[in-house]
């Protein structure tokens, strides 16, 4: 008996990630607000030349977020659920560090973004810690980690667009590295919350009390 799929869970899952995406705009809309925001020095900026790469920045990252919806929703619709709510904690996460961190923009930043592109028309120059451009796609291989060739592609498309926002300087190096540290602790934490849909998407052939059953038994064990 296969474990019956909630589509009230994917309807809370879309509730919470348009609030997430609703949310994370607005607190980049604020810290563009800041009367005061210092340029900071960076080891690794200050030593890279300053290319223009906004078609491989803008458009990866939307084929990337774009494809995942794609593949999740085609292959492995039992993880969408688990997902989309991993992504709006993410985006809420962030969001909230933007409204945290006074930064400026480091000096000769590419305006990333283009007219026809989802996100054109939303360029901040503050939206910085922590960078999307890494985080998404590392987060993508997170949550199908045992799919080995997944794993790999979200690992690479992490490297490469978080490289690419560098060589624009849209971030500075905190920024990729504080993604690359923030992603499995909004996993750890999506996992905790939504306990129920990642079970579900890791194995979706058992039953409700089977899974109950089994998480009293590794209770037990502990």
């Amino acid at each position: 008996m296969t474990r019956p799929y909630a589509l009230h869970s994917i309807l809370l899952g879309l509730v919470l990630f348009f609030f997430s995406i609703s949310f994370m705009l607005n607190c980049a809309r604020f810290a563009e607000t800041y009367p005061y925001t210092p340029r900071l020095d960076d080891l690794v900026l200050d030593h890279l030349p300053v290319w223009d790469l906004n078609t491989l920045s803008t458009l990866g990252i939307e084929l990337f977020i774009w494809g995942f919806y794609g593949f999740c929703l085609l292959f492995y619709p039992e993880r969408f659920a688990f997902g989309i709510k991993t992504f709006a904690i993410f985006k809420l996460f962030r969001g909230v560090c933007l409204t945290l961190t006074h930064l400026g923009p480091p000096l000769y930043m590419v305006e990333d973004g283009f007219p026809g592109s989802v996100f054109g028309g939303m360029f901040f120059t503050k939206d910085l810690f922590f960078s999307g451009h890494t985080g998404y796609p590392i987060l993508a291989a997170m949550v199908f980690w045992d799919i080995k060739w997944y794993r790999y592609i979200g690992i690479f498309a992490g490297v490469v667009l978080g490289v690419s926002t560098l060589f624009m300087h849209d971030h500075y190096t905190i920024d990729i590295i504080g993604a690359v540290f923030a992603c499995p602790l909004v996993w750890l934490l999506s996992r905790w919350l939504f306990t129920s849909d990642y079970e579900a998407g890791v194995d979706p052939y058992k039953t409700d009390l089977e899974l109950r059953r089994a998480r009293e038994i590794f209770q037990t064990d502990q």
